[in-house]
């Protein structure tokens, strides 16, 4: 359909750069005479919002964040079609926040983050962020949104290690939770996380990853239907890359989940050689295997009760 979209973009540095503020804002309307067309598209999305970033310290603590809004509007069809979608299953048996509406011609929703980082220091780094993000938020007209419907909040804390040594040349290492709940208060995700990256004095590269979540629901994978239970699980990494600057490179890595539901493995190796300084070519042969014992058991649609697996 003839459709007219909007992009707008404004942004303001301060104090020499070390404080931004900005907004910005998205439309898009649509001439949908067509009543064929306005039971698919929708006629009209806005989403707009403000961020900002302070610094100070000489640079080393910045705060961070947004506020955003956005809505939709259209038929009913389309409504409820953006209701049931994936990033946010209106339909779901067991969401007490949630009401499945099929006569709305309309859906609005907000989004906002807020974050403290230590950018720089000798040695120790970090940060902490808080998020949101409510059911009826959708920026997909002019934008990319996978999830709504959710909490979350994450620290991290990092040690780093710049000066070259007797085996490193430089070397950081950190870790740090991730969680997520729905708007209902079911957790989502609870991750705890490590990783590192250590550099050989000669250019050789080794870095390492480790998570492990613990049990908690998933409100996404019956697509629609009631809460999963989702068992513990863990995750492994690690990778050794020679010096990239030299001719020939080689790279290898294997990684793997396990746990009562899940078990993967994945085995990589990268060659590669650079036959003129414009010119890089590689080949990448990787295995990998999966075994999900996880089986369908039955149906409960009792808001209490989650399905089993």
């Amino acid at each position: 359909p003839l459709s007219n979209y909007l992009v707008g973009r404004v942004r303001r540095e301060m104090r020499s750069g070390q404080t931004v503020v900005g907004g910005m804002a998205t439309a898009v309307h649509r001439n949908l005479a067509d009543d064929a067309l306005a039971t698919r598209v929708r006629g009209r999305a806005f989403a707009g919002g403000n961020d900002f970033m302070h610094e100070w310290a000489h640079r080393k603590w910045s705060l961070n964040g947004y506020a955003a809004g956005s809505q939709i509007a259209g038929s009913s069809a389309v409504i409820e079609a953006a209701q049931r979608s994936s990033a946010r299953y209106y339909q779901r048996p067991d969401a007490g926040h949630l009401t499945l509406d099929p006569s709305a011609t309309a859906l609005a929703g907000f989004a906002g983050s807020v974050g403290l980082d230590r950018e720089a220091g000798e040695h120790w780094r970090g940060d902490v962020t808080i998020s949101t993000i409510s059911p009826g938020f959708e920026t997909n007209d002019l934008g990319f949104q996978s999830r709504a419907d959710e909490h979350a909040a994450s620290a991290t804390i990092e040690y780093v290690h710049e000066e070259p040594g007797r085996i490193l040349r430089e070397w950081n290492v950190e870790a740090g939770p991730r969680l997520a709940w729905n708007y209902d208060g079911n957790r989502t995700l609870t991750r705890l996380n490590a990783e590192g990256f250590f550099q050989f004095l000669n250019y050789w590269d080794l870095d390492f990853e480790v998570n492990h979540e613990l049990a908690a629901f998933d409100d996404r994978l019956t697509r629609g239907g009631p809460l999963v239970r989702s068992p513990s699980r863990s995750y492994a990494s690690v990778s050794v890359e020679t010096d990239e600057r030299k001719t020939w490179t080689l790279e290898a890595s294997v990684d793997g989940w396990w746990g009562s539901a899940v078990n993967t493995l994945s085995l990589g190796l990268n060659i590669g050689i650079k036959p003129a300084p414009n010119w890089f070519i590689s080949l990448s042969p990787e295995y990998s295997r999966e075994r999900a014992p996880s089986q369908f058991v039955t149906a409960d649609v009792h808001p209490k009760r989650p399905a089993a697996v």
